[in-house]
C-alpha cells in the first residue's frame, strides 16, 4: 500500500485538526434534545454557507444526488462536524475555499484514484493514505460511518454512503488547504 498520496497535495502540518477538537465539535452538534440539535445544526450550516459558499453548494448538490435518507443525513451531519472542527481549530486562519480550489481538489482525488487503479499490486485505497493526513477528522468520520452501517441492518445504500464519504474527504482536504499558518500564505501553498 502506498503510504502517501501522489496526486493529492499533502495536508500542511499546521492544518491538521486534533481528534479532541473533532470530539468537541461533535458534542456541540449532538445536544441530545432534538430541537436543540436541529437549532445547532441550522446555525452551523448557516455559518458554513456564508463563509464557505462553494463548499456548501458542493455538499448540497452531492447530497441531492443520493437517494438513501440515512446516508444523506449522515453526510450532512458529519460535514457540519468537520466544518465546525476547522472553525474551532483555526478561527480567523481559515479562509474561504474558492470554486477553483474545490475543483482542483476534486480533480486531484480523481487522478489519485486513477493512478491507484492502474497499479494492480496496490489498488485504490487512497482513502487510507488521506486518513494519515487528517487522522483526527477522518478517523472520526470512519467510526461514525462504520457505526451507522453496522446498526442499520443492511438498510443503508452502501454506494450512497461511499459517495457521501468521498464528499466529506473532498471537503476535508479543501478546508485543510484553506488554513493559513505560521506566516505561510495560501499562494505559497498552491
Amino acid at each position: 500500500m502506498w503510504a502517501r498520496t501522489v496526486a493529492i497535495r499533502p495536508v500542511p502540518r499546521h492544518a491538521v485538526v486534533e481528534r479532541e477538537v473533532v470530539e468537541r465539535a461533535h458534542r456541540e452538534l449532538s445536544l441530545g434534545d432534538e430541537e436543540a440539535t436541529d437549532r445547532a445544526l441550522h446555525q452551523i450550516h448557516a455559518r458554513m454557507a456564508e463563509a464557505q459558499a462553494p463548499v456548501t453548494e458542493h455538499l448540497m448538490a452531492s447530497l441531492e444526488r443520493e437517494r438513501d435518507e440515512t446516508a444523506v443525513a449522515l453526510g450532512f451531519f458529519l460535514t457540519l462536524v468537520v466544518y465546525r472542527s476547522f472553525e474551532i481549530a483555526f478561527a480567523s486562519s481559515l479562509h474561504a475555499v474558492t470554486l477553483e480550489e474545490l475543483t482542483a481538489t476534486e480533480q486531484s482525488m480523481a487522478a489519485e484514484e486513477e493512478l491507484r487503479a492502474k497499479d494492480g499490486s496496490e489498488p485504490i485505497d487512497w482513502e487510507e493514505a488521506v486518513l494519515h493526513e487528517q487522522p483526527g477528522i477522518l478517523g472520526f468520520v470512519n467510526e461514525q460511518i462504520d457505526s451507522a452501517l453496522s446498526s442499520d441492518e443492511g438498510e443503508i445504500d452502501v454506494d450512497d454512503v461511499h459517495a457521501v464519504f468521498r464528499t466529506i474527504v473532498l471537503i476535508t482536504i479543501a478546508l485543510s488547504h484553506a488554513v493559513e499558518g505560521h506566516g505561510v500564505s495560501r499562494e505559497l501553498l498552491a
